[in-house]
């Protein structure tokens, strides 16, 4: 039921009365925000997602539930899908835009609330004018879209304020429905889409190798990236060995091995790779390197070969550690 408030300002003509109207005004007026609605399939709760949107390319859909744990994160410089279950990742340059498409890695882009992209009414219900009915909490806008797949049924419902309450499209595939749980206006700022790699996901299609970059073999050391220039793992005084720590950043054991690398780049070149450090913007060289986990170590010969490897840190022997890897790195 509206309230006393709302239709007094519909009566002052501060609100339209006019659901579609309400709409796009709302629409118009919230170009950054953060949304929060729970998705159906055919009537059963699925999950929750979080959609935060930035007119006019920018929007980060994170999705859990049923087994799903899922982000996306698109903006100007490119897209990038996490499968958090499977320790995927999806990456492609730009579309262009607001758009959703149809995902390699997961299954959960099929409960993104698209309702909340298109800026105007028009943009999501067609151009047929929609049939109008009042529903507890606003109105209901109804069409049915004809196609050769066969027809589809949209229906919104717009509360008093033009927000998007309630979203369901009925068709082939069958009733998928969203309820809008929080709206919130936000900030247009870059660095809340920016989805950082995790350590040990690996790339789509690509499997995980069951062991590690063994000892004779080629390192990787061209192709990494930091602060977002090319950066290659070899240059520091090239011709000396060097330390390759693999490190994650919500491991006990990574951070506490970061004193013992410490005190080892005080005789030789020790390179981190870790988010927001050394990174693979590629993904191939962490498959090569193949760490079975975090912290883990190659040592590197002038002749850029592996030959010693150590995983995991046992800070109670940091410093037989040190030892051992100052000998190794001696050839000792």
């Amino acid at each position: 039921m509206v309230s006393t408030l709302v239709f007094a300002l519909i009566t002052a003509g501060r609100i339209s009365a006019d659901p579609a109207t309400r709409y796009d005004a709302f629409m118009k007026s919230h170009p950054s925000f953060v949304a929060t609605v729970e998705a159906s399939l055919n009537g059963h709760v699925v999950g929750t997602g979080v959609t935060r949107v930035s007119r006019p390319a920018r929007m980060r859909f994170d999705f859990t539930g049923s087994g799903i744990d899922y982000i996306l994160s698109s903006t100007e410089l490119g897209f990038i899908e996490l499968d958090r279950v499977e320790k995927e990742y999806d990456e492609h340059p730009s579309t262009g835009g607001l758009r959703l498409f149809e995902s390699r890695l997961s299954d959960a882009t099929g409960f993104f609330p698209t309702f909340l992209l298109p800026p105007s009414l028009k943009s999501l219900l067609g151009t047929q004018k929609p049939t109008v009915t009042p529903v507890s909490g606003g109105d209901e806008l109804m069409v049915v879209i004809a196609s050769p797949m066969g027809s589809t049924e949209l229906r919104l419902v717009v509360d008093p304020e033009g927000r998007p309450a309630k979203f369901s499209s009925k068709g082939q595939s069958g009733l998928h429905s969203w309820r809008l749980l929080s709206f919130k206006p936000s900030s247009p700022d870059l660095s809340l889409f920016k989805v950082e790699l995790p350590l040990g996901y690996v790339p789509f299609a690509l499997p995980e190798l069951p062991f590690p970059l063994q000892v004779g073999e080629e390192a990787p050391l061209t192709g990494w990236k930091r602060a977002g220039k090319p950066f290659d793992l070899g240059e520091p005084q090239r011709g000396k060995a060097r330390l390759l720590a693999v490190l994650g950043s919500d491991c006990p054991a990574s951070r506490a091995v970061r004193p013992s690398l410490a005190e080892l780049a005080k005789s030789m070149p020790v390179l981190t790779i870790a988010p927001g450090e050394i990174v693979d913007p590629s993904g191939t060289l962490m498959k090569k390197l193949s760490p079975p986990g975090t912290p883990m170590f190659y040592l590197v010969g002038p002749d850029e070969k592996v030959t010693n490897l150590w995983f995991g840190f046992d800070a109670t022997k940091a410093a037989e550690w040190t030892a051992q890897v100052k000998a190794a790195a001696k050839g000792k």
